[in-house]
This record gives structure tokens, C-alpha cells and sequence, in this order.
């Protein structure tokens, strides 16, 4: 409920939004001053995402004679939770909290986002014309913790605390009545795949073979950018990171990456397109293998059967961590320049992941900017 936003740079006040916090609620578990203030409508008159479905069908009706590109990167259903009302088709659902109905009524009010955008493009007879893609850049986040339900994403329903190293999040240990990670483990953060594997659905009557086809293909949200230059015949620079998956919409064989790598609060990771996947933990200095075919969950660490995999992907998750694998991390500011770091390695030294011990170099003093 932002008292104002933005429209090509310019600030348009919004009537009846007068809440400087923006009409956000309260972050935390659920109780009773929260959801009083959550349910407070005082100067919140009018909900961002109404807005933002207005302009949408506006743009798309001034552009309908010509080629154009819409993003929309909406707020839905990130937290914390807030919603008008719980949607009438959830409010006499059993085994559901209140709590749990408003989140749930974000995910359906986006839904209707996407339907609206669908039903826009066939009333101007453009929909067959269209790429449609839905994705999402992370995994599941964990908004409606309550007590005696959802715990929440950092330690179990009995209080044991998700490390997400030894001890995973899952959704049944959390009590996540949704989900919301479907069945693998970590969240939003975690370089789990829970934490990392998304939704990526993309309709193009004209482009692909067939309805409702799925692929395996390795790709990450970079991707995309190359995908659309190569459809529009736009030349990309060679140092660029993604790759095109046009010729996989249309039913045709790729190459895929040989690797992707993210980014963990545990520390970072790297996935294969056949299926192995090495993290490491910065905390523990612990190198975890899985396969995710066969172990989805991450459960079983293959780390000490396969040492030649272990060490093949370590390599390059090192190379590409820049020689520290502190930059997978949240933690990235403790990590030395590379010259710096690769400058007190010896030849024995193939993949280490950290600064090497013994005294460090002082960090340079950084200018503070001037008047």
C-alpha cells in the first residue's frame, strides 16, 4: 500500500495510501498484535497490485499494432503476507489457519495476474503471437510461521535448528502445509535445491512442438537473455554467461552449460547437467556430493566414494568462486582479492578454499566519498 510509486522516473502519488511505512506488516511469527496491525485498514485504500494489473492491460493495449516486451516482476507472493481479504474461495477451507488462508490468497491473487495477461492477449487476438514465460528467482520462503504449525525455515517443529548441512529443512519437519518446495530440501537462500530450482514454464504456440512437454535441459535464469537475442537475431558480446535455449522450445537438441553454479548461505555449489552436484560448506570446510537423480532430497553425501568427482568439480567451483569460495557466499566480504590470495598458494595447493592461514594482508583503506 506504497503511498506512491514510480512511472518512468516520476513520483505518482497514490490517493488514500498514507501509511509511511508502506502499509507493510509486521515480519515474524503470527500473534495477535500482528494480525491486528496486518488486518488495520487505515491508509491503506488502495492494494500496489491492482495498480500494476491496470497498467499492464494498458501497455499491452497501446502496443498491440507492434512488437513489444513486458516484465513484470511482481510482489506476489513474497512476505511479509499482505492481502485485503482472504479470497472467498478459501475462507471455509478446513486444515487451514487463517494465517495460512492470507498467503494462500497472495499466491491466488497472483494467479489472477497471469490470467488477466492471458485473457488480454486473446481478446486482442494476440495470444498465438506471444511468448508467454512464467519463473520464479528463488525458492520457497517461509512467511506464515505459527506456533503449534509452521516453524519456519530455521529449525525444525520441535526447535532443532536447520543447519541445511547435516540436518536439512524439509517441509514435514517445518510443518509447511503447502509445500511450497515440493519435497526437496532447503529454502530461499540455501544452496540446496529447494533454496534453487524453480518454475520455469514458457508457452509459444508458434515456436514450440508441443503442449505440455517438459525438459531436463540444465539452464539458469541468465538464459533467458540469450534465448531472446538469438530469436530476434541480436549479436551478444563472447564473454557473456548465458547460453541460448531456443532450439530446445522447438523440439531440438542444445548444448546446455557444464555447469551451474550458485550461491548459498551455507556456502556455494555446482550442478552438472547429468545430475551430480557438489556443495561446500564454508562453516564446517566440508565438500557434500549428491546425485540428484537418485537423491533428490540430498540426503546421501557421495563425497567419500567418488574423491576423483569430488575433485574435478571442486576445481571448478573453486575457478569459478574467482580462488575463494567465501564469494558463494553471503559472506563474500571475507574474502581476499584473488591476486592476493593466489599469490600465497604453493605448489601443492590445487583447491583450496580458503585464504591461505598465517598473517593476512591489511585491507586497503577505502575513501570516504566528499562532500
Amino acid at each position: 500500500y506504497p503511498p506512491y510509486l514510480f512511472e518512468n522516473g516520476q513520483p505518482v502519488k497514490i490517493p488514500g495510501n498514507t501509511r509511511q511505512d508502506f502499509g507493510c506488516s509486521p515480519r515474524g511469527p503470527e500473534s495477535p498484535a500482528n494480525r491486528e496491525k496486518r488486518r488495520d485498514r487505515e491508509g491503506k485504500a488502495v492494494y500496489s497490485q491492482d495498480l500494476f494489473d491496470r497498467k499492464i492491460v494498458e501497455f499491452i493495449h497501446q502496443h498491440k499494432d507492434k512488437p513489444f516486451f513486458l516484465y513484470h516482476p511482481s510482489q506476489l507472493p513474497h512476505g511479509p503476507i499482505s492481502i485485503p481479504e482472504i479470497a472467498p474461495e478459501l475462507r471455509h477451507i478446513e486444515g487451514l489457519s487463517d494465517f495460512e488462508k492470507e498467503y494462500a490468497s497472495m499466491v491466488l491473487r497472483l494467479d489472477r495476474t497471469v490470467g488477466l495477461i492471458y485473457q488480454t492477449l486473446a481478446e486482442l487476438k494476440l495470444l498465438d503471437d506471444t511468448i508467454l514465460v512464467f519463473v520464479s528467482d528463488n525458492g520457497h520462503a517461509l512467511y506464515y510461521v505459527e506456533e503449534g504449525r509452521c516453524s519456519g525455515s530455521n529449525a525444525d517443529r520441535e526447535g532443532r535448528p536447520f543447519d541445511n548441512v547435516f540436518y536439512h529443512y524439509t517441509s514435514a519437519r517445518a510443518g509447511d502445509v503447502f509445500d511450497g518446495n515440493n519435497g526437496m530440501s532447503g529454502c530461499k537462500l540455501s544452496s540446496l535445491e529447494g533454496g534453487t530450482r524453480v518454475p520455469y514454464i514458457i508457452r509459444w504456440p508458434a515456436g514450440c512442438r508441443q503442449a505440455g512437454q517438459t525438459s531436463d535441459h540444465l539452464l539458469a535464469n541468465y538464459d533467458f537473455m540469450a534465448t531472446m537475442a538469438e530469436l530476434l537475431g541480436i549479436p551478444l558480446p563472447s564473454w557473456k554467461d548465458g547460453l541460448s535455449f531456443l532450439n530446445v522450445l522447438r523440439g531440438e537438441t542444445q548444448p546446455c552449460h557444464d555447469f551451474v553454479v550458485f550461491a548459498g548461505v551455507e556456502g556455494p555449489a555446482l550442478v552438472t547437467p547429468d545430475g551430480w552436484k557438489l556443495r561446500y560448506a564454508t562453516a564446517q570446510r566440508l565438500f557434500q556430493l549428491f546425485h540428484l537423480p537418485e537423491d533428490p532430497q540430498e540426503n546421501e553425501n557421495l563425497a567419500a566414494d567418488h574423491p576423483q568427482k569430488v575433485r574435478e568439480l571442486a576445481q571448478k567451483l573453486l575457478r569459478a568462486c574467482d580462488g575463494n569460495m567465501y564469494h558463494g557466499t553471503a559472506e563474500n566480504h571475507k574474502a581476499l582479492r584473488l591476486d592476493e590470495y593466489l599469490s600465497g598458494l604453493g605448489p601443492e595447493d590445487t583447491f583450496p578454499a580458503h585464504p591461505p592461514r598465517g598473517p593476512q594482508p591489511r585491507p586497503r583503506e577505502r575513501r570516504q566519498p566528499s562532500a
